[in-house]
């Protein structure tokens, strides 16, 4: 609204004006106090009328309401002032409601890093580059066929999902952590009920990834998600994108009955701080179903860059990102302070014509080098050694070669006391002796 569409107001908002001068007279503000009375002559002879007279604030303000209607159209004869003290003394106001709400948000943040300063490991030398693996993220949203390099998230969704539906609870608010385009949104299903979700919060720190499937901004793939959204909604499933990092969570305590995540967590530096965030973030007995990629993935290209390299440059290069094994992963949960923790892995093998068209996947797929300390690039050469090698040591009768891709699946619950305890150390009437002789 502009200004000059505010004349038929004048009168009424006319009274806001002297309840600003007796705010400003009561909190001892002078400068600010005689610039308004600078701006205003006739408010300046009550003012000092009263002022003589030693009457109190609160008179002050009765007088000016007296002559509220008359005032006010002296006022807005100069109704740019007018404005800007009306807008300082409504930022004076806001002013004092954001500090209070920046003392609220630092003591949140006390409170949540209390816990995390003594059990959370600074890395000094982050692994990956989160730059650039966002970046890696937002390109592959923008190719046309895109969504035919999600081959394997779509699989490793498919069998997360499955790993809920055996979980005979609901989950009626749930956060996927990682979601790329929803995968694990686009596998639910809906013969057993959604999983117990009835709301998803879906985020992603790659913002082009997580809105590639919206339906204003792509028609194609909107109206192939069209029919499965009208379903899901019938079911009452209410979802949320959010663009988010992973390693810094702008979630509150206790918020979410579920946090899934799949095949996002491999390429977080700290993911210790990332799990307590997550604890955090669960209510109390709330699930946490996770799954990442095992260090196992990519074996066969890996030994084909380290042969390649030794051959054609007399020296090895980093070419694949590193994974976690599945001892660490385990170890890493219950550490965290996650109860009933359950790991267990999956491999999965993907046939390809030849070297090459795996590299292109990987791209596709988004899960291409990312690491800080990348070293020299590789060379032509390099390439066609590694995939010679690749087909001698690896090609199958068909001509293709397999890639094998290890998931570690990771199940945790935040405590409650409802939940199983081990007994107590020295507690067990029967030793293990004599289960023997029996």
């Amino acid at each position: 609204m502009r200004i000059s569409d505010r004349k038929p107001l004048y009168p009424s908002i006319g009274s806001l004006y002297p309840d600003a001068m007796a705010l400003l007279a009561e909190a001892g503000d002078e400068s600010a106090l005689g610039s308004a009375l600078d701006s205003f002559p006739a408010y300046r002879k009550i003012w000092e009328v009263h002022q003589s007279e030693g009457v109190d604030s609160k008179s002050i303000d009765d007088a000016f309401y007296e002559r509220d209607v008359q005032m006010a159209e002296l006022a807005f004869q100069s109704q740019m002032h007018f404005a800007c003290f009306y807008a300082y003394v409504k930022l004076k106001e806001q002013e004092v409601r954001n500090l209070v709400w920046i003392c609220e948000c630092i003591n949140r943040v006390a409170a949540f890093m209390q816990p995390l300063v003594t059990r959370r490991s600074f890395s000094t030398m982050p692994i990956f580059n989160r730059g650039t693996k966002r970046q890696q993220r937002n390109n592959i949203a923008l190719l046309d066929n895109s969504n035919e390099y999600e081959y394997l998230q779509d699989e490793v969704a498919r069998r997360l999902v499955d790993r809920l539906e055996d979980i005979e609870r609901e989950f009626p608010l749930a956060l996927d952590l990682g979601c790329g385009s929803g995968h694990l949104y686009k596998n639910l299903s809906i013969d057993h009920g959604l999983g117990g979700i009835k709301k998803l919060v879906q985020c992603d720190s790659a913002e082009k990834l997580l809105l590639r499937d919206n339906l204003e901004t792509n028609t194609l793939q909107g109206a192939v998600l069209l029919t499965r959204l009208m379903v899901i909604v019938a079911y009452a499933v209410e979802t949320t994108r959010l663009v988010a990092d992973e390693e810094f969570l702008p979630f509150p305590s206790r918020h979410f009955d579920l946090v899934m995540s799949s095949l996002s967590l491999h390429w977080v530096n700290d993911l210790e701080s990332t799990f307590h965030q997550v604890l955090d973030t669960l209510k109390p007995d709330g699930a946490f179903i996770g799954a990442v990629l095992g260090g196992d993935s990519l074996q066969e290209l890996r030994s084909a860059f380290i042969l390649g390299d030794q051959e054609r440059q007399g020296g090895i290069s980093p070419h694949i990102s590193p994974f976690m094994n599945v001892a660490n992963a385990g170890n890493l949960l219950s550490a965290t302070g996650f109860n009933l923790c359950t790991v267990d892995t999956d491999f999965i093998q993907v046939d390809y014509p030849n070297a090459f068209v795996l590299m292109e996947h990987l791209r596709g797929m988004g899960e291409n080098h990312a690491i800080n300390s990348r070293g020299a690039p590789a060379t032509r050469d390099s390439l066609l050694a590694a995939a010679s090698i690749y087909q001698s040591m690896f090609g199958q009768s068909d001509g293709t070669v397999p890639a094998t891709f290890q998931v570690i699946y990771l199940i945790g619950w935040s405590p409650h006391e409802s939940q199983q305890k081990p007994l107590r150390r020295g507690s067990a009437q029967h030793s293990l002796k004599e289960l023997s002789h029996e």
